[in-house]
């Protein structure tokens, strides 16, 4: 979400007033078959190819803006990602985890225009034995 500091007009004579609040719609873009393919269905290795290209052509996949875009984008995006990523490995490799009810997906947590997983919801760890 952002605040347009001064009037913007668009080549297409599309005003933006001063004082306005503006976002984009990302979620919905999440969910487009256009975008991404079995849209509904988890998949760990969804972003990989594309950020291997980001990597490359130093720009982001605009149907996928959670990092913002252009002069703006996150600085820290490949850095957020790439510490994530480490500690699902951490916790995947050394620990077994189950919702507190088995195989029922606690509902999200809405704040305003934000869906996050619902932070209250019980997760149960046993650390794996070592070998």
């Amino acid at each position: 979400m952002r605040k347009a500091m001064e009037d913007i007009i668009f080549s297409d004579g599309t005003k933006i007033p001063s004082g306005t609040h503006v976002t984009v719609a990302s979620g919905p873009m999440h969910l487009d078959s256009r975008y991404y393919l079995n849209v509904y269905e988890f998949d760990p290795f969804r972003f990989c190819s594309s950020r291997k290209e980001a990597l490359t052509k130093d720009s982001m996949n605009l149907s996928h803006l959670s990092f913002g875009h252009g002069k703006r984008k996150c600085p820290g995006q490949f850095f957020s990602s790439t510490m994530m990523t480490t500690m699902t490995a951490y916790l995947v490799l050394n620990y077994d985890m189950k919702l507190e009810n088995d195989g029922v997906r606690p509902p999200d947590a809405w704040f305003l225009m934000s869906c996050a997983p619902n932070r209250t919801a019980e997760i149960l760890f046993r650390r794996r034995p070592t070998c």
